[in-house]
């Protein structure tokens, strides 16, 4: 990856960028990388520390003359969200990520690039490295298994968050500031599943639904992309003479589900009519959502045996809810909604993880009692775990009001403020702090899928935005 740029601090972003991407650091594996980091860090004299959960905190003294100016703290998150396409080999924890240049996007060869939040770490590192800038203490917090449940951010101390203002470097649209954020629960359900004798004259069958575009299950929530899982337990529903077996789908609870497959027993005499059925189904379903040209609905033999289970997990995929649940009129925004994200097959029990988010304490507690009732009423049983909240908007922010002067006078028009539908670890950090918090990064499609794309043009002018906020000469 080579990026021209006549901007000294975009080179240098970019650069540590191609570092990240070296290095393996999918959620739960960010050691390395952290280690890296903190070894170029204080190779340029910053003073670094870790704490026991693996967060990584740098900083540098205010510039000569700006000892008095405001204190402020850049915050990105080191872990990455590993998806791949179906034909891709490629191994999260030991193979780099291979960042490639296509049309002004960068992008990696069918997997998550990394991005996010990539780009704002390599972004705030530059800020800290450019010893001409003039500011205050700069400082970073680069948090750990932030896509896996804001862990890192839970871990911090009201002491770490002791600064004037924070920049949470970790949004997708430039252009836009955000100033809100929605909080969030994750549910795990499980039903327990009892062997049915095989009928005879079955045969046992696979199919599988695939090729949907997934991504983020909080910004892309709404944009129709369809969720395997709950199409392909439409299946079920149009088919009741299928005996299901097995069932399995999704990979993550915060990335809308690409992927599903069934197992069941089918009455031989019916088989062939239901090649003919499944393919009119897969027809009716791309004209309900934005079906891309691979979606894919088919039919294999079964590889192995095939042995039918009673269990409720089926009736719950087809009566839970999904997607978005309310909207945000003021801000035109997702307020409430819910990922079924994951099914898994397991010996005696198919198990379920979803994710719920909301603006609103009240709503996102409504819909956990919706989605629990609906477990318990096809005999399953839940346990809520991971919640954090949301982040409540302050428009009369005057990080807002200044960042928002700035960036018409450097670009000529008003950046819109908005309420993101995703979990910002700012939501950790306002029950930690009254500190004044502001988000934004440049723009990035697809997160959370291997169509993630990163525009180059707007990397180098966020980089120059947040050194011009920085900086007090």
């Amino acid at each position: 990856m080579k990026i021209e740029t006549a901007d000294r601090n975009t080179a240098q972003v970019w650069k540590i960028f191609k570092l990240i991407c070296s290095i393996p650091h999918p959620s739960g594996h960010e050691s390395e990388l952290a280690e890296v980091l903190a070894d170029l860090a204080q190779s340029h004299g910053l003073a670094v520390r870790c704490d026991r959960r693996g967060n990584l905190f740098i900083r540098r003294a205010a510039a000569r003359g700006y000892e008095n100016a405001p204190r402020v703290v850049m915050q990105g998150h080191i872990d990455m969200v590993p998806q791949k396409t179906e034909d891709t080999d490629f191994d999260f924890l030991r193979d780099p990520v291979k960042p490639v240049i296509n049309d002004g996007f960068v992008h990696a060869c069918g997997t998550t690039l990394g991005a996010d939040d990539g780009i704002g770490v390599a972004i705030a590192l530059a800020m800290l490295f450019d010893d001409q800038l003039k500011c205050g203490e700069l400082a970073a917090i680069l948090t750990v298994s932030e896509e896996t449940g804001l862990d890192g951010a839970r871990y911090l101390a009201p002491s770490d968050l002791d600064y004037d203002m924070l920049l949470n470097l970790d949004s997708e649209e430039e252009g836009i500031f955000y100033i809100g954020c929605a909080g969030g629960v994750h549910l795990e359900a499980e039903f327990p599943a009892e062997p049915l004798l095989q009928s005879s004259g079955s045969v046992g069958i696979k199919i599988t639904l695939s090729g949907l575009r997934g991504g983020h299950s909080g910004s892309n929530i709404a944009d129709r992309r369809g969720n395997a899982i709950k199409l392909l337990g439409r299946v079920l529903e149009e088919f009741p003479f299928l005996r299901p077996a097995m069932f399995d789908g999704g990979t993550l609870d915060n990335a809308i589900p690409r992927k599903a497959e069934l197992t069941a027993e089918c009455p031989a005499n019916r088989l062939k009519d239901l090649t003919v059925q499944l393919d009119r189904l897969r027809s009716r379903l791309a004209a309900e959502f934005d079906a891309p040209s691979e979606f894919a609905l088919t039919l294999a033999p079964a590889s192995s045996a095939v042995r039918p289970v009673q269990c409720g997990v089926f009736g719950f995929i087809n009566a839970c809810p999904d997607g978005p649940a309310g909207y945000d009129d003021k801000f035109n925004v997702v307020k409430t909604s819910d990922n079924l994200a994951v099914v898994r097959t397991k010996p005696d029990r198919i198990a379920v993880e979803l994710l719920l988010r909301s603006q609103s304490q009240a709503e996102l507690d409504a819909l956990t009692e919706q989605v629990s009732a609906a477990v318990i009423g096809n005999r399953g049983t839940v346990t809520a775990r991971g919640g954090y909240p949301c982040w409540e908007p302050d428009e009369k922010s005057s990080l807002l009001a200044q960042a928002s002067a700035l960036y018409c006078r450097m670009f000529g028009r008003t950046p819109e403020v908005k309420v993101i539908h995703a979990g910002l670890e700012c939501g950790i950090f306002r029950g930690k702090s009254d500190i004044d918090m502001l988000s934004l990064g440049p723009t990035l499609f697809n997160p959370h899928s291997p169509d993630e794309r990163l525009e180059v043009s707007s990397v180098e002018r966020v980089t120059r935005f947040v050194h011009a906020l920085l900086n007090n000469d």
